[in-house]
């Protein structure tokens, strides 16, 4: 099992990790087992597709990039409707497999498959979140274009605000455009000199050794 696996990395790296963790109980350091809504997990995901399809957006002025952003949201949003609304399965596609695979692995299971054996709808115990009906409803909404400017109404006080250049001072050489990745972003990671795990260095290894 995954669970397992990962668990014995752990092991690897010093045994009273283990130990600790089952004491202090699955609920304080899993997102499985937690006890309160998951919605806090934070990533950067969407920033850095967005970065990635609008790299050349990036040199216009503002309000270009502006209006770039809002029409990438807008062809997501309808594209992503579109699939969600072509979706016959009650759960996600990614979901839908993921779940048939694990299904297929407890046939060849004697222990643990207790939903196998007691006959249990499998769906019932999945979160709301990866539903087909709830993939729907995230992009139910209409991203609309901003139209003309002629057309706009904006308050009297807002034409009178005049937005000036940031002051500040502009480095020579040509501006980076990439950031620059952390380490355990890229998929080559340096060996540690003790262990010989990847992830970590010789002066932060903290495995027993005998």
């Amino acid at each position: 099992m995954e669970f397992e696996f990962h668990m014995r990395e752990l092991d690897n790296l010093d045994k009273r990790i283990r130990p600790y963790l089952e004491k202090i109980g699955h609920e304080k350091w899993s997102r499985y087992h937690s006890e309160n809504n998951r919605y806090s997990t934070m990533t950067s995901n969407i920033a850095e597709a967005l970065n990635s399809a609008n790299l050349a957006a990036r040199e216009t002025p503002v309000t270009t990039l502006m209006e770039c952003l809002r029409a990438q949201m807008q062809e997501w949003t309808y594209n992503n409707r579109k699939e969600a609304q072509k979706c016959t399965t009650r759960l996600t596609p990614s979901s839908e497999k993921k779940l048939i695979g694990n299904y297929v692995q407890s046939l060849r299971l004697t222990r643990i498959a207790v939903m196998k054996d007691l006959n249990i709808n499998t769906y019932n115990y999945c979160a709301q979140y990866y539903t087909s009906k709830a993939w729907l409803q995230t992009y139910e909404e209409t991203v609309y274009p901003v139209g003309n400017v002629r057309e706009w109404e904006l308050p009297e006080f807002f034409e009178e605000i005049i937005v000036l250049p940031p002051k500040e001072r502009i480095k020579s050489g040509r501006p980076r455009k990439r950031r620059i990745a952390a380490a355990w972003e890229t998929k080559k990671q340096n060996k540690c000199g003790k262990c010989g795990q990847k992830g970590h260095n010789k002066k932060s290894c903290r495995r027993i050794t005998a």
